[in-house]
């Protein structure tokens, strides 16, 4: 069935063989290498590597499941503390403005009886103060809009960390069924380097007893080549007899025929006769 070199004869003129047994070896090269078998033992190292470790990922990937889920949790209670300092934050802003708006009273009314110039350090500290509650004041704010932007659930960072929940979750399960998909590729691989393999070692189709070896060691052989020849000592043989359209109408079919076969008289009940010309 396969090219090759016969490598080695596995069996011996006489001998009883059973249905799958191994007749020859063949080779691709006079060194003895087998191709087939190389590729066998690779596809088998494959396939032992994906079993081992198939259980593995698959746990690792249901880990990085919950670490997504875990994360958008943590997200949305990242977004619970900054609802709960915004509050103070606000409160905080209240109370700076308020004495800004004291403070801008009292510059007001130093300005309007400074006619003398009595007031003039008290203007200036009232200055630095209004300047550092201004700061104070706009980095509140700044400081506000970040996290409500942070703090809404209908924010754009909110839905990021929904996004990119989902998407985790839906590419692990695209992994999960490659994952398997590669085991059962892995497994027909190691299948198909079998037939192959086994095409480099022509087994005996039945039972029987080999009756002569027509090859011999280093001899180069094609499909077709007779290798053996295997007497059955059990199974069932079909005769199929051509005999002219007169005679196979008038064929018994529910009585045993009798045939002649190397001067044996054999009984046999006929399974089919054609009602159609097979050989013209």
């Amino acid at each position: 069935q396969s090219p090759g070199i016969v490598w080695g004869i596995n069996t011996f003129e006489g001998e009883l063989v059973n249905q799958g047994k191994s007749l020859l070896t063949l080779s691709n090269n006079y060194y003895g290498g087998n191709a087939a078998s190389l590729q066998r033992q690779i596809a088998q190292n494959q396939y032992n590597l994906s079993k081992q470790t198939l259980d593995t990922q698959k746990e690792l990937i249901e880990k990085q499941v919950t670490v997504a889920q875990r994360s958008d949790a943590n997200n949305d209670e990242l977004r619970d503390i900054a609802n709960k300092s915004l509050e103070e934050s606000r409160s905080l802003l209240d109370l700076n403005e308020a004495l800004l708006g004291t403070i801008n009273s009292n510059l007001t009314q130093y300005e309007a009886t400074n006619s003398a110039g009595i007031n003039e350090n008290l203007i200036f500290q009232t200055n630095s103060q209004k300047s550092q509650l201004l700061a104070a004041v706009n980095q509140l704010k700044q400081g506000i809009r970040n996290t409500e932007l942070q703090a809404g659930t209908d924010k754009p960072p909110a839905d990021l960390s929904n996004l990119q929940r989902e998407i985790t979750i839906k590419n692990l399960e695209i992994q999960a069924k490659s994952l398997l998909v590669n085991h059962e590729v892995a497994k027909l691989q190691l299948s198909l380097a079998r037939v192959n393999e086994a095409n480099m070692f022509p087994a005996t189709p039945f039972k029987g007893v080999v009756e002569r070896i027509h090859v011999r060691v280093g001899q180069s052989v094609n499909p077709g080549t007779v290798l053996a020849t295997i007497s059955g000592v059990e199974g069932k043989i079909i005769l199929d007899a051509k005999v002219p359209a007169s005679t196979a109408k008038n064929l018994a079919r529910l009585q045993y025929s009798t045939i002649e076969v190397n001067g044996k008289t054999i009984e046999a009940m006929p399974a089919y006769a054609s009602n159609e010309a097979t050989s013209g």
